[in-house]
């Protein structure tokens, strides 16, 4: 029993020196996994001030790209504000200068009326004269038939005035 004995305690003082082995690798370990995390820290605390550095870099590239964008889209609003300005301008001289070459058509118009009216009335002079009745009858035919022309002409004329004063007057207001 005794052998017995020994033989378990120099057993059991295996297994404690087998365990003070193992905790010394534990130790060790332990002690690597500490240096290791340090070093973890500081690659960690490396790794942050690069990403704080470019982020910074970045928001102060982000801030400029901004005040150019800004800059610049003012200028392009101003320049749009610039050339809707002189648009308006322009349109409003295509107008005026619509409105006055209606009014020129509308005087020509008028002109022509006055002299189919002064034609008219020399007709109706001839028609009264007192010339001799074949003559006056010729003449009169000869009279009546320039003025049926000149009329025709004149309304043709007329028309074709009216017709081009609203082309050009809607084309101006397009």
């Amino acid at each position: 029993e005794i052998t017995l004995r020994r033989d378990e305690v120099a057993a059991d003082r295996m297994v404690i020196e087998k365990l003070r082995g193992e905790r010394e690798t534990i130790i060790e370990l332990h002690e690597q996994m500490a240096g290791n995390e340090a070093k973890l820290r500081e690659q960690k605390m490396a790794i942050i001030g690069v990403f704080e550095h470019e982020f910074s870099r970045l928001k102060v590239n982000l801030e400029a790209a901004e005040v150019r964008l800004q800059k610049e889209s003012q200028k392009w609003e101003d320049e749009i504000a610039r050339v809707q300005q002189q648009e308006m301008e322009a349109l409003k001289q295509c107008c005026d200068m619509a409105e006055q070459h209606v009014k020129e058509l509308r005087n020509e118009i008028a002109a022509l009326r006055s002299r189919m009216a002064v034609v008219v009335q020399e007709r109706d002079a001839l028609v009264e004269g007192k010339r001799d009745a074949q003559s006056a009858l010729t003449h009169m035919i000869a009279v009546s038939e320039k003025t049926v022309d000149l009329k025709e002409q004149t309304i043709e004329q007329l028309g074709a005035l009216e017709q081009l004063g609203l082309q050009n007057l809607g084309e101006m207001r397009k």
